[in-house]
């Protein structure tokens, strides 16, 4: 896609001035990153925002561990600068790693450590912002007793770009772990895979991240020594003293299953699969527009996922399931051309084994379409969001 109206603020007052601009002018803003992944519609009134050039680092406070970041900084350059001071953001992102901050939190991504580490209400502390009648805002702070009142942080994640744009932002960081390994069991079937996913959890070993996928699921992963079936990824982190136990607990589990495991230790090895995975995958989601989320009752998912990689082979030769099995939430993306009627089906299926499918109509109630109205109305008046047509 050839765009020609892409404006890349040098500093967060050029931002405003942007968006005031945007105001009396009637166009619509949109931030670069969606044009990536499903590429809407653009028309010469919308102006592409890039924050390429919002990406500094303007505090980082080791005594309260937190950082004050610009939103332009993208996911892979912010985690390795802490990383060189001893620190991490939590936080992972189903995007490209290249993708700003900006856009991970007013899009709420999900992240691959959901489930461990909570999301991202529970680390953004403070923002600055745009909004999209021109004010610009600030937020919170470093502690949370400077946040009174609206919870307008709240507000702004996962906002999809409705009522502004975050240009700062007060994050709390975590001490990086002491060790950190990642194990990747192969299994025969993707049932067998969860359910070992479902005990680990109920023995208490508590992974920072904990996926299952299945066999085109497991070409995401590049350059590991396994063979591509269905996989159980594990990452465990914490104390050193405890790691070799842990380890040895996910042995036993995954023994009876006959999966043979890799264990990686390597950090930079790690950083490096992690990376693969997150790109292939977002490569995968930029070339479909037909892909459903769902959820599942936990102790139902081995079941679902058996009778779903058994019916959707009807309506696509290939697709790729990828499971957080620490919250019970996954995708499915077909690898080719689907029929119209494969959400109804594949919907029906996670209906017997009450799960449900996470798709926009889900989310279309009359009683949020009225709250949406009113809280446009008042962030923005002059309609300049790209996504303000959108019902949440």
């Amino acid at each position: 896609m050839v765009v020609n109206n892409i404006v890349a603020p040098e500093d967060n007052k050029e931002l405003q001035v942007i968006i005031r601009k945007a105001i009396s002018d009637k166009e619509k803003l949109l931030l670069k990153e969606n044009l990536e992944l499903n590429a809407p519609v653009l028309d010469e009134k919308t102006v592409v925002l890039d924050l390429v050039n919002l990406n500094k680092i303007i505090e980082l406070d080791k005594d309260n561990f937190t950082v004050t970041v610009e939103g332009g900084i993208n996911f892979l350059e912010l985690q390795t600068l802490l990383a060189e001071k001893g620190f991490y953001f939590p936080m992972d992102t189903y995007a490209s790693g290249h993708a700003s901050l900006s856009y991970n939190v007013l899009h709420a991504l999900p992240s691959y450590s959901l489930g461990e580490y909570g999301n991202y209400r529970e680390y953004v502390l403070g923002i600055e912002a745009v909004l999209f009648n021109g004010d610009l805002i600030n937020i919170g702070g470093k502690n949370i007793k400077n946040v009174s009142g609206l919870d307008i942080i709240g507000l702004m994640i996962g906002s999809q770009e409705s009522f502004g744009i975050i240009n700062n932002f007060t994050l709390r960081l975590l001490p990086l772990p002491e060790e950190k390994q990642v194990v990747i069991c192969n299994f025969k079937d993707i049932k067998t895979a969860q359910e070992a996913a479902l005990q680990l959890t109920n023995k208490g070993i508590s992974p920072a991240k904990l996926l299952v996928v299945n066999t085109s699921g497991a070409q995401l992963l590049e350059n590991t020594k396994i063979t591509k079936s269905p996989l159980l990824i594990v990452e465990l982190e914490g104390f050193k003293a405890s790691m070799q136990r842990r380890v040895d607990m996910l042995q036993e589990i995954v023994m009876p299953y006959g999966a043979p495991c890799l264990i990686m230790t390597d950090n930079t090895e790690i950083k490096e699969v992690w990376n693969k995975f997150r790109e292939n995958q977002y490569q995968l989601l930029s070339k479909t527009a037909d892909l459903i989320s769902f959820s599942g009752f936990y102790t139902k998912l081995p079941e679902m996922l058996t009778e779903l990689d058994r019916e959707l082979v009807k309506h696509c030769p290939a697709f790729t399931i990828i499971i957080n099995s620490l919250i019970g939430s996954g995708m499915i993306i077909p690898l080719g051309k689907v029929g119209s009627d494969w959400h109804e089906e594949t919907s029906k299926i996670m209906d017997e084994y009450q799960g449900k499918s996470l798709d926009k109509k889900s989310f279309k109630e009359p009683g949020m379409g009225i709250v949406q109205a009113r809280l446009k109305a008042a962030f923005d008046p002059a309609n300049i969001s790209f996504f303000g047509g959108e019902k949440v």
